[in-house]
């Protein structure tokens, strides 16, 4: 994403200061009483400009192109009251300050470059008499027509602020959102970690009861949700007779095999030390029961690849949730019918199917 995108706050620094401007201009500058459709104007693009900042349109184009439009208004007032000595000369720096916050160094590196050409090109034009020199300059402005010298000394100075001021801002913007990333970065990876069990890589129970919140709301509105209950039969023998680093490897081939056996869209959680949770969005009851198989199966083709003579197996209860239910009360069907299903011996679901051995 770019960063860009996440300061619609400081965007708004562009309306503040036009309307702003809009403002103070009858008080500050009332020679610009007349060019009021230039800053009315202004005020609508600033709006417009936000507006597709708000809705993430554009991007870093919009950015500078929007920057270019900043200082092509700036340029227009520095030129009205007196490129040499008004007063808005420093809305450059401004200008360029906004934009390197808002997009980031690279567009308020090339916006100081725009900055600089339109301001050492207004003090050509009005030096080589192109354009007047400041006709709607204050009576208390001083008055100070460009000669060469001083045309040449004001755009040397501002060439080397402008520069300088603008590679220090980017510079900074750069390295602040560059850390800004890394937070955001290690936000999202303390947040999947909390989401996750680590032996397993599979969501955790406070992810599961958070999606069920969520799935149990479209069951009220007429979608069907199944949930299976998966507790592994024979699994305390493997610790017991083979230690407890061949039980982890063992429940990691499980947890994959019982993924690659339903749908990408559905949930499959690690609820407790031997025990797994599958929740089946939009799968009505016959549907879950095939899943189940598919899952009783996977798991009875790992446990007998690790073991010939005495292998894993798992008890599969299948629960369907119905409009009342919470989440408690959905595993909780579950989590019987699964206990019924390891009492009637194991390796089959809560209907009674026995599995082959």
């Amino acid at each position: 994403m770019e960063r860009i995108e996440q300061n619609p706050v400081a965007g708004w620094a562009r309306v503040v200061l036009a309307a702003f401007a809009a403002v103070l201009t009858p008080w500050l500058l009332p020679n610009l009483n007349a060019y009021w459709p230039v800053v009315g104007g202004y005020v609508v693009i600033a709006l417009v400009l936000q507006l597709l900042i708000g809705r993430r349109i554009g991007g870093r184009q919009r950015a500078f192109w929007g920057g270019v439009v900043d200082l092509c208004i700036v340029t227009y007032l520095v030129h009205l009251t007196g490129s040499m000595t008004s007063v808005l000369v420093c809305l450059y720096l401004v200008v360029g300050i906004l934009e390197a916050i808002v997009a980031g160094g690279r567009v308020a590196r090339g916006l100081g470059v725009v900055a600089v050409l339109l301001y050492d090109g207004l003090l050509a034009l009005e030096h080589f008499g192109i354009i007047a020199y400041g006709p709607e300059a204050p009576e208390w402005a001083p008055a100070a027509e460009p000669a060469i010298r001083a045309v040449m000394t004001t755009g040397v100075y501002f060439t080397v602020i402008m520069g300088t001021t603008t590679w220090i801002v980017a510079r900074v913007a750069d390295k602040l959102g560059e850390r800004e990333e890394q937070l955001i970065a290690a936000n999202r990876a303390l947040n999947e970690q909390s989401q996750r069990d680590p032996l397993t890589g599979l969501f955790n129970r406070r992810t599961l009861y958070e999606v069920l919140e969520r799935e149990l709301s479209r069951v009220e509105r007429g979608h069907p949700l199944a949930l299976l209950m998966l507790d592994l039969d024979g699994f305390k023998q493997v610790n017991d007779t083979r230690g407890h680093l061949a039980g982890d490897e063992l429940l990691q081939h499980i947890a994959a095999a019982v993924v690659s056996s339903v749908r990408s869209i559905d949930l499959v959680v690690r609820y407790g030390g031997d025990e797994f949770v599958v929740l089946l969005p939009d799968t009505e009851e016959n549907a879950a029961t095939a899943v189940a198989d598919r899952v009783v199966d996977a798991i009875a083709r790992v446990g007998e690849a690790a073991d010939t003579e005495e292998p894993v197996t798992a008890s599969v209860g299948v629960a369907v949730a119905q409009d009342s239910d919470t989440p408690r009360e959905l595993i909780s069907r579950a989590d019987e019918l699964a206990y019924v299903a390891k009492q009637a011996g194991g390796n089959r679901l809560a209907s009674g199917r026995v599995r082959a051995a």
